[in-house]
């Protein structure tokens, strides 16, 4: 802000080219946050999938099953993540539904009770 109480325009970003699209993993995933250690390789580019901005990520895997952040960039991801992108509500609407202890727990029962006998 400026004296005299106005808010200053920003300037736009730049666009992320495909090269600069961040390609991350399960283990990217802490605490609600994604952390963007790794850039995206051209293997990983064929092979990865592409979320938009404001889409959940939830771990869809192993011992950290229902692990999920929201994107705050466009990211490519492996398969075992898979986004949500709500159309008809805010993303931290669904964020803290699937991030809540009830349906964590509701998720690995879910898991117990399909396992084949």
């Amino acid at each position: 802000m400026t004296k005299e109480k106005k808010i200053k325009k920003s300037k736009p970003l730049p666009e992320i080219t495909e090269d600069e699209i961040p390609f991350v993993g399960p283990g990217d995933i802490i605490n609600g946050n994604i952390r963007f250690s790794k850039g995206l390789s051209e293997i990983g580019k064929s092979i990865g999938r592409v979320a938009d901005k404001g889409s959940i990520l939830q771990v869809c895997i192993g011992g950290s099953i229902g692990k999920c952040a929201i994107c705050n960039q466009e990211i490519t991801f492996n398969q075992q993540i898979n986004t949500i992108y709500p159309v008809v509500s805010i993303s931290k609407y669904f964020y803290y539904v699937l991030d809540s202890i009830y349906f964590k727990n509701f998720m690995k029962k879910m898991l117990v009770e399909l396992q084949p006998q």
